[in-house]
């Protein structure tokens, strides 16, 4: 892993590469999907690092399949963040399709509340976190990306404090009235809130 200032680091919960396992061999294929297909077009032009989910449970995989996937991975400018069975559930399934995607979405109804995927939301963050200040400077460009991963900006801020932070939701951004409901509302905000520059798709949001 190497600190280079310059280097433009991007995180995402897919990476634009996923990976596959049959027969006891990997596989690796183009990820589909708006986020991917367009911040690609960005991380080919600068010089940068991917960082996010290559898309296979690590319960599926070797120390040499992810020692394997890292070095594949690198020929493409990308990092992989290895997430358990768990992790996919609670965090992935759980606090994020779960709970905030139908939210975001105006489905209040649909949303479940569970404290489990609250904390494995957190704490896939924190390998997130861990995984990017490997690579960052003080002086680092990060562009943070997406509902998955809304505490990370403060977590970044907190270590690098003069970095470049962005931050963007590829979903709507719901009313206060929709917001209200979840109680982790506060922290969510503040995560969002340590990064330079937020997007979203528009104004009204």
């Amino acid at each position: 892993m190497g600190r280079d200032q310059n280097k433009l680091i991007i995180a995402s919960m897919r990476l634009p590469v996923s990976v596959t396992k049959r027969d006891g061999k990997l596989y690796y294929s183009q990820s589909t999907g708006g986020l991917a297909t367009g911040v690609s077009t960005v991380s080919k032009s600068r010089n940068s690092i991917w960082i996010g989910w290559p898309g296979i449970s690590s319960n599926q995989l070797t120390t040499k399949d992810k020692s394997d996937i890292v070095k594949e991975l690198r020929k493409q400018n990308c990092y992989p963040v290895f997430l358990t069975d768990k992790d996919v559930e609670e965090f992935y399934s759980g606090y994020c399709n779960a709970t905030l995607w139908p939210l975001f979405h105006y489905f209040s109804g649909m949303a479940e509340f569970d404290s489990k995927y609250w904390k494995s939301y957190l704490r896939v963050n924190q390998q997130f976190f861990k995984t990017i200040a490997s690579f960052a400077s003080k002086e680092s460009q990060i562009w943070v990306h997406d509902y998955q991963l809304m505490p990370l900006p403060k977590l970044l801020r907190d270590k690098f404090a003069h970095a470049q932070i962005g931050f963007f939701l590829h979903t709507p951004f719901p009313s206060y009235e929709i917001f209200r409901l979840i109680p982790e509302r506060r922290e969510i905000l503040e995560g969002i809130v340590g990064a330079n520059l937020i997007g979203f798709h528009t104004y009204d949001y």
